[in-house]
């Protein structure tokens, strides 16, 4: 525990000017959040692009605030285990299913067996990773 409190303060300490441990480890996470919601527009804007994709959550980007960047798809057509699959054999590591959230995927009316594929940003992903992922 205490190597990952080290990790966000010395992340936040990179971020900017040095400050209490307290505010280095707060400005990790702003400098964390303001830059996976860059990476989140950026995937939702290519997924947004491909015919017969829906994406289930928030996809305004005035409002990824609101949101974490966790992105869940379906494709029309193709089953979530395909494309995970797919995806998988490149390197690109996403998940399918309905990932602890059963109620939701059921009242999106999407079957609890196949669910969905989940993307995950986090602050050590890079802009280039999200560009293959969309190829």
């Amino acid at each position: 525990l205490t190597a990952a409190i080290d990790y966000f303060a010395d992340l936040g300490a990179s971020a900017g000017e040095g400050g209490s441990r307290r505010q280095r480890i707060a400005r990790a996470f702003e400098v964390s959040i303001a830059y996976e919601n860059t990476l989140a527009r950026q995937l939702i804007e290519g997924l947004s692009d491909i015919e017969g994709l829906v994406i289930h959550g928030i996809t305004d980007p005035e409002r990824l605030a609101e949101r974490v960047p966790t992105i869940s798809f379906t494709v029309e057509g193709i089953e979530p285990e395909t494309i995970v699959r797919q995806m998988n054999a490149e390197n690109i590591f996403v998940w399918s299913g309905h990932n602890y959230a059963w109620e939701v995927v059921h009242q999106l009316g999407i079957p609890t067996e196949q669910g969905v594929v989940r993307i995950g940003i986090a602050h050590y992903n890079t802009a280039a990773e999200i560009g293959e992922t969309l190829e």
